[in-house]
């Protein structure tokens, strides 16, 4: 397709073309930029929201491909495996929540195990394997699972665990370990139980991350059972769970409730209750200098607003976009406000735009359909269009530079 893109028509009839053929984020970021260079308009911010709804909806991935066979275990059975004894120190990973401990900070001392264990530091938890192996961890820490697996079935405990990383991430562009990172992971999980890791089992990891690998595209339910030995009764459960993830959204309801909750019980609860403020508030909001007598919690506000809006603009507000929206809101409040007040300049919104997705990419997964949500809000507030071509080429350039000291 090479013909110009010159009425909203014609933008409405490519984007159905792009949804109808869908694919991964990165196949969505390669058609935008097609797309771009075919626009002769300016786009406005509802184009945008209207370009990103593709993506959000059609480029979460390939699709499972079911088999026709039925699916079963492909791995070694657990009792052919050299039998080793159990631990007999308090060491390794802690395989139980503690009175009062919610799932969330249960993963968290899970990574901070997992972590220290493999000589990793605060910094990794941003990175490839930082986000997956929170995806793995998750399912360690989900309530029920030593019923359903059970940490001393280590094998499938780390199968099941390392198909949900995988399955959970996939609508965001991430992949999986390495062979080594996996292997590593695999060894923390099997030592919170037993005193030594044989070759044997090493082996069979590896032989149940190779089916794993092979079947990438068969449901995850099927997966589970090719590579979990103990017969996971709730499988379809399990790939429903895992398939959802994708599309998972929270609503004005739950945001709101969530958000109130927040404002009161969390250990930054004045910077919640700030939020809450911003997402109560409708309509447009001040970026610029003027706004400065806000105060420095003002990006907090910000966020709130930002998460608002995205609701109102029927975006479905997806978990990850929390950290999103915290590091954009934040640095946007400095490029526009804090700094233009300071300096006695006039900012830039793109280039505001452009600094605050560096950070956002410091700490988050986000894709090129959560980033044009985000431009949208700011042009949506500031009442500009851009021309999209020359600013994604202007936007690639810039975020190859080395990244500037961002954070307060």
């Amino acid at each position: 397709m090479t013909e110009p893109i010159a009425s909203p028509d014609d933008l409405d009839a490519e984007l159905e073309r792009l949804a109808r053929i869908g694919g991964t984020p990165a196949d969505f970021e390669a058609a935008v930029a097609e797309l771009a260079g075919r626009l002769e308009r300016a786009v406005t911010c509802r184009s945008l929201l209207r370009i990103a709804r593709v993506g959000w909806t059609s480029y979460n991935g390939l699709p499972d491909v079911p088999g026709g066979e039925l699916a079963e275990f492909l791995g070694r059975p657990w009792a052919e495996l050299p039998q080793v004894p159990r631990r007999r120190d308090p060491g390794g990973a802690r395989r139980e929540r503690v009175p009062g401990e919610s799932v969330p900070e249960y993963v968290g001392s899970l990574g901070e195990s997992l972590f220290a264990d493999l000589g990793y530091g605060d910094d990794d938890a941003s990175t490839p394997f930082g986000r997956a192996a929170t995806g793995y961890l998750s399912l360690l820490a989900v309530p029920g699972l030593c019923e359903l697996v059970g940490w001393e079935r280590s094998l499938d405990a780390h199968a099941l665990g390392m198909l949900t990383a995988e399955r959970a991430l996939r609508h965001l562009g991430a992949v999986g370990m390495t062979a080594e990172e996996e292997e590593a992971c695999f060894r923390w999980l099997h030592l919170a139980t037993y005193d030594e890791v044989t070759p044997e089992h090493l082996e069979e990891m590896r032989a149940r991350r190779a089916t794993r690998l092979a079947h990438d595209r068969r449901p995850p339910g099927a997966v589970a059972v090719m590579t979990c030995e103990v017969s996971v009764a709730d499988a379809l459960w399990f790939q429903e769970r895992i398939s959802a993830m994708p599309t998972v959204a929270l609503s004005l309801d739950q945001l709101r409730s969530m958000i109130d909750d927040l404002a009161v019980q969390a250990k930054d609860a004045t910077r919640w209750a700030i939020r809450r403020e911003g997402f109560a508030q409708i309509g447009r909001i001040d970026l610029t200098s003027s706004a400065a007598d806000q105060g420095p919690d003002y990006g907090a506000f910000l966020q709130g607003h930002v998460i608002r809006w995205m609701v109102d603009q029927d975006v479905p507000f997806r978990p990850h976009m929390f950290g999103c929206t915290s590091a954009y809101a934040g640095s946007v409040y400095r490029s526009l406000v804090k700094r233009p007040a300071e300096n006695g300049e006039e900012g830039k919104p793109i280039v505001a735009h452009i600094l605050a997705m560096r950070l956002v990419r410091e700490d988050s997964l986000v894709t090129l359909a959560d980033e044009l949500v985000l431009l949208a809000w700011l042009m949506d507030q500031r009442s500009f269009g851009i021309r999209l071509g020359p600013f994604l080429a202007d936007r690639d350039k810039r975020l190859a530079r080395p990244a500037p000291e961002q954070r307060p």
